[in-house]
Parts: structure tokens; sequence; C-alpha cells
């Protein structure tokens, strides 16, 4: 499907972090059985179950990023199973004043009766699950409560200027940033003429979450050509933050900085619009002051509420709860539908306790990388999977076992890179090419100028740079005295998703290192052993050699690669593409610019999508518990005039999502024949969300199926006829799977 959140390509591809021969390796100090991972897996399950089904309304105004922070170090000490539950009701009793923890052996206490007929039932509805991001698919909603307005994805005050006078230097935006919920960001783009792209940055590596006053910088140099400058700050759909002192600098020609001056910057101006654009609907912009007395800029979500909707007809009996066993001798009676009585959910909260609950939870730094927030990270994401991932039923995880490991692994974890290891470890369980970690303050890995591929069982190099002195058809022995088939393993094992998909992102990750560090790679070449020292670049993988976007194979067969050509393109060259004896289609990767309609001059009649599934949830661990949304594209009629030759698609496991929505057409209405490997096998809009280390996460948060109903997840589509690379093949500089395709379309079959 097309990716319609905010990522609009297929970010697991693009977001990997370093795991090369000599990344760090957890060494766990706290086995999964230990005492602390029984308090932590205690507080896990009931965070999951408390922040999505339970539906107080001091539970919904909670901050549950800091929530597990703060309950994670609270239960991590508890030495006996009553100073664990003790533990536990102090941090859940102030926004989950009706559930119970209690001893398992003794049974839960008699519930209390706040329920009558004159009651309004308040509880969660979960369409997917919403995590913030923008758009219709993935939604959370309280019944009985009126849901915020309408928001845009972000908040944000904007400023634009000439860049002319700036080219050719650097540019420096600067400002003081309080987060009081939510994430913010600063943002600095450079426009260029199109269709040449500028640098541009939004903090997306590294948001700004700290409760503190503290200044940031966004760094950057303005191309030679540039037309503009845009910048600004913004927050995140929920988020609220203080922005003060803004400024912006150039460096002169003597490399030292110089300001340029920007009209209410220190949001001094009477007017809030002075000088900034404010455009986003849904936000609140004031001018406040700082403790100090400073001014700021102060944008914030709207609390503002619109009219109460329900997602579906589906919904929890009055006064329903869930057991949980939480361990430890313990287990948890949760409340998923509550009554609210004269506007309050009940029972109400003593306000003591809850005040003395968001004190802390304002002193709380989930940025820390301390052992407790590591263990949050692990334990807000697997909350997510537990309860909304769509293919449960398919990877059948024991959830508790693969929390405690990922938790000891948390635990354990020395350097930041460890700690990512353990987080990519945990979505890798879920068998997802959509899913993956996006690791906060590391940078970005180095990659050999070189790709590789198993062929015939070899680690063997299938492009190269220019430059590079190791080359394509090369078998790769080892990189810094690390077996090279060994090291691909390993790194498979950190990726999510099949086994098609696992090797094609590992093989783009090996190798990877420190920027401006060099390894030491030994080749087979000729029968020869050879070692050379080959830099790491932090520059795009090298691309395999490849035909023109439009190309002529010989007489009368065209090709046409997805991933290069665009709809205006196409629709330039479709009488040929009509014409033609045959047409090979490159589907080695992702389409972004490309729509289906091209199939319908394949068709003999209309052609439809498969079904997209979004799960409706109402309680704990049971994803999909009320049947589902469904959706598929608009069915597309045969067009004229109609392709009169032959139509071949090529495939592998670079074929992802959206790739593979077109391609199920193609296999179910036999439009044509699939040549090469089975596709990725994963497919549906991805619906990240940001851990309280501030660490991205991917995921798929729908479920997609083949139009007969078979399983697409973890599996792909399988080729007609299978072709796979040799090493022969290689050292000729063929392209087998294109040769075959080739042969097809011509009708040399």
């Amino acid at each position: 499907m097309r990716i319609v959140t905010l990522a609009a390509f297929t970010v697991a591809v693009l977001a990997f972090t370093t795991e090369g021969p000599s990344a760090e390796r957890p060494r766990p100090t706290a086995p999964a059985d230990s005492v602390e991972v029984a308090n932590l897996q205690a507080f896990a399950a009931l965070y999951g179950a408390v922040r999505f089904f339970h539906p107080s309304d001091q539970a919904a105004e909670t901050d549950w990023d800091r929530f597990a922070a703060l309950g994670a170090s609270r239960v991590l000490d508890a030495r006996t199973p009553d100073d664990l539950r003790r533990a536990l009701a102090s941090v859940f009793g102030p926004v989950a004043p009706s559930i119970a923890v209690y001893r398992s052996a003794d049974g839960p206490p008699v519930l209390a009766q706040w329920l009558d007929a004159a009651d309004v039932l308040v509880a969660w509805q979960h369409l997917g699950v919403g995590l913030g991001n923008p758009g219709p698919v993935y939604q959370s909603v309280r019944l009985g409560r009126r849901p915020p307005v309408e928001s845009a994805p972000f908040g944000l005050f904007v400023r634009g200027l000439d860049a002319s006078p700036l080219q050719g230097r650097r540019v420096r935006l600067s400002a003081t940033v309080a987060a009081e919920r939510g994430q913010a960001q600063l943002w600095l783009r450079v426009d260029r003429p199109e269709p040449s792209r500028g640098f541009f940055d939004n903090m997306d590596d590294r948001p700004i979450t700290d409760a503190a006053a503290v200044r940031y910088t966004v760094e950057g140099p303005v191309a030679d050509d540039a037309v503009g400058l845009a910048f600004g700050g913004f927050v995140l759909q929920g988020g609220a933050a203080r922005f003060s002192d803004v400024t912006l600098e150039a460096t002169t020609a003597g490399g030292d900085w110089e300001p340029i001056p920007l009209a209410d910057g220190a949001f001094d101006a009477p007017d809030a619009a002075d000088g900034w654009a404010l455009p986003s609907a849904g936000y609140v912009y004031d001018r406040v002051a700082e403790a100090d007395g400073t001014p700021a800029l102060r944008l914030a979500t709207s609390t503002a509420t619109g009219p109460a909707r329900d997602l579906f007809a589906e919904r929890p009996a009055p006064g329903e709860t869930v057991t949980l066993d939480l361990g430890r001798g313990l287990s948890a009676r949760v409340p998923v539908a509550v009554a609210s009585r004269d506007g309050q959910t009940a029972p109400a909260p003593d306000p003591d306790a809850l005040a003395a609950l968001r004190t802390a939870l304002a002193e709380v730094d989930p940025s820390d990388g301390g052992r407790a927030t590591r263990a949050a990270d692990v334990i807000a994401a697997a909350a997510v999977f537990e309860h909304f991932y769509p293919y449960a039923d398919l990877v059948d995880l024991d959830w508790r076992a693969v929390r405690a490991q990922a938790l000891a692994a948390a635990l354990a974890a020395e350097t930041p890179r460890a700690h990512c290891r353990a987080l990519r470890v945990l979505v890798a369980h879920l068998r997802d090419g959509h899913g993956n970690v996006g690791c906060a303050g590391l940078p970005a890995p180095a990659r050999l100028p070189f790709l590789v591929d198993r062929v015939e069982g070899r680690v063997a190099v299938v492009a190269a740079d220019d430059a590079s002195e190791v080359h394509v058809g090369d078998v790769v022995v080892s990189v810094d005295g690390a077996d090279a088939s060994a090291e691909l393993d390993s790194l498979s094992a950190l990726v999510s998703g099949s086994p098609q998909w696992r090797l094609w992102r590992a093989a783009r990750e090996f190798g990877a290192g420190a920027e401006g560090s060099t390894a030491r790679v030994e080749v087979e070449r000729a029968g020869q052993r050879i070692v050379r020292s080959v830099p790491r670049d932090v520059g795009p993988a090298p691309a395999e050699a490849r035909p023109e976007p439009i190309a002529e194979l010989r007489p009368g067969v065209l090709y046409v690669d997805i991933e290069r050509v665009s709809d205006s393109l196409l629709t330039t060259r479709m009488p040929d593409v009509v014409a033609a004896d045959g047409v090979v289609f490159d589907f080695r990767g992702y389409p972004r610019q490309l729509g289906p309609w091209f199939l319908a001059v394949f068709a003999d009649r209309p052609i439809v999508s498969a079904l997209w599934e979004v799960p409706r949830t109402l309680r704990p661990g049971a994803p999909g518990g009320a049947g589902a949304d469904t959706s598929r594209w608009a069915p597309m009629p045969p067009a004229e005039p109609h392709a009169r030759g032959r139509a071949v698609f090529l495939t592998d496991g670079r074929a992802i999502s959206y790739a593979e929505s077109i391609l199920g057409i193609v296999d179910h209405y036999g439009l044509g024949t699939t040549v090469g490997g089975p596709t990725a096998g994963a497919n549906g809009n991805i619906n990240p969300f940001v851990l309280p280390g501030g660490h991205r996460v991917t995921w798929t948060g729908m479920r997609v199926r083949r139009h007969d109903g078979a399983t697409l997840h973890g599996v792909g589509i399988a080729p007609d006829v299978p072709v796979r690379r040799t090493l022969a093949g290689l050292r000729a500089g063929r392209d087998e799977a294109l040769d075959r395709a080739a042969e097809i379309a011509a009708g040399a079959e």
C-alpha cells in the first residue's frame, strides 16, 4: 500500500544503525529471570493495559513516556512481592483509581459499585491505534468523551528569507526551547531551483523533550544557487513547548559568525504575528514570559473539543474488567469501561496523590539514558506491539518471554549502541519488514564503497563505487578480521521481516562503521586472496548497474524502472509501452513517483487491490478482537488502447509495501509474468511512534492479505520464474534476472 502516514516511503530501508564487526554486544548482568526483570514485567503488563484501555480522565491526561520511566525506576528495586505491590499502587493509583493490585492467592477485592443507569459509559475504542500520526487511518477515541479538535500533524511558526545574499555561506539557527509535553523541534531549510534540493534539518533524529529551557542549534550550508531560506520551530500533535531568543547567523569571509537581523526574534513585539507566520490549525500561540522574565512564544496543541463520535459500534460492557497475571504472585484487575459522573470519571483519585505524581513526572528526564529509561523504551514499545500488532496470530509470540529478554538486554546495555541493538532485537521478533528502530543520538553509519548479496552461499560484491578497489564479482572473505558470512548472518538477525527482506537490509549495513574509518577487507578474486584497506563513507550506497529509466533492451522490448520513473515520464512514453512486443517493468525497488494506473492497459476486466484491514480493538491483548475496517483502491477499468505485447515484472526482496500492492494486482489478475525472487512480504501503512528515550520505531499497523486471502506478511509474492544470481554471471557483468525477463518479454520462452 502507498504510505500515507508521516513517512511517505519505506523508512525501514533508510534508518539503520551501525552494527559492523566492531559493534558492541550487550553483556547481560540481569538475567531474564532476575527479580529486577520480574518487577519490570509486572509494571509493563499493567502499563500497557492502563495506558491503552483504562479510560479514566487522569490516565488520558498522563505523559506516558515520563510515566514509563518513573514507574520503571520505582519498581526496579522492589525486593518482596509486597514491596512491588506498594510500588505499583504508588504510581498507578493516582491515574487509575479503580484498578486493584492484589496477591493472586487472596483473590480480587470486592468490586466497588459506582456504576448506575444514569452514568455515562467511558471506554476506549481503537482503530489500529492512535499514536499521534495524522490522518484517519489510525485512531483511538474514548467513548463518552468529546475528543480534541482536529489538529494538523504539527504546529509551527515559520519565517522565510531571500537566500541570494547568503549563497556559499553557512547559516546557523538557534533558539532556547522548553518542551512542556511531547516533543519540539527547530527546522532550517535551504531552497534551490527545482528539482534540486538544498540543506534540510528538522531535528527529527534529536527531538527536544527536556522540560528545562535549553539552547539548541541547527546549522548547514547555503548552496551557491540557493533562492530561499525557511526556518522556525514546531511541536508535534499533542505537544506544547516554549521558544525564546531565536537567532539566525551566517559565516563571514573570515569564517566568523555574524547575526542576520530578525524582526521579533525575541518574541517581544506587541503582535504575535509580527514577522512570523503562525499557520497551524488546531494550535494555540501565546506570548508568555519565562521565570526570569524572558519573552517567549508558547506553542501548544489546542485543548478545545470537537463533537463526540464512535469509531465503530462495538463497545465493552458497563463495568467490564480484565484480570492480569503480573508475576511474583500478584494479579491486577483493570476496568476497561467506567462511569462518568458529574463530568468526571469515577471514582475520583486522591488529589494529594495525583498532585504528588504529577510533580514527580515533571522531574523525570526520559532522555537521560539511564537504566529506568532504557527499560521504559522496551516497556513502551512492547505495549504497542502486544496489544495492537495485526499479525500477532502469525508470529505467535510469548510476549512475556520476549519482553523479559529485551528488558534484560536493555538493563545490561553499557552504551547507547548496545541499547539500540536490544531495541532492534525486540522489533525483529515481529518479523515485520516495516519494523525498524531509528536510534536517537547515534551518528549516521558510514558504509563500505560496495554492496553485497549472498550468491551461491558466498558473500559476493554486486555493486561497487567506480573508485573502489573491491570489484563486482569479488567474494568477501572477511571485514576487519570478522568472517563475512557470519557477520551477514548476525546483521540479518537484527532485521525484522521475511528472510529475503532481512538479507537485503543486512547487505546494506554490511561492514558499516564510523565515519572516516578504514576497513580491512579480504576478498577472493580469480582464485587469489587479496587484502585491501577500504575507506568508509556516509554517502548513498552504490547502485547496481541498470539500463536507463526507460530503454529498449532489444528490438521491440522496452524496459521501465519503476524506481526512477514518474507518472509524467511514463505518460509521455505510454504509446511506446502499448506498441511494444514486450515490456519489462523492474520492481526491484520502490515506486516513489509512480501510480498503479499503467496496469490498466494490460487488463481485460476491472482490477482492484487487495483489502487493507485496520483492526478494531477494545481489550488488552486482543488486536482486531472487534473486527476490522476494510478498504481498497477504487476499481480501475481496462484502458484503451490496450497493450499488444507481453508484460514481465522483475521482483526480489527489495519490492516492499506499495510495490507489493501493485504486484499483488499483477499476480491475481495474471497481467504478466513475474521473474526473479519473492517480494519482501510487508504491506500496509506504517504507524510510527517515539519511545521515551527519543528513539523512533516503525511497524505495520494494519493487515494486508493476498486477493485470495492467503498470507502475504513475512512470505511475499513468489515469482512465476525464479532466477538467482550466479558468481559467473556477476563476473561477466550480467544481470541474469533482467536477461531472463527480456527473453520472456521477447517471446523466447
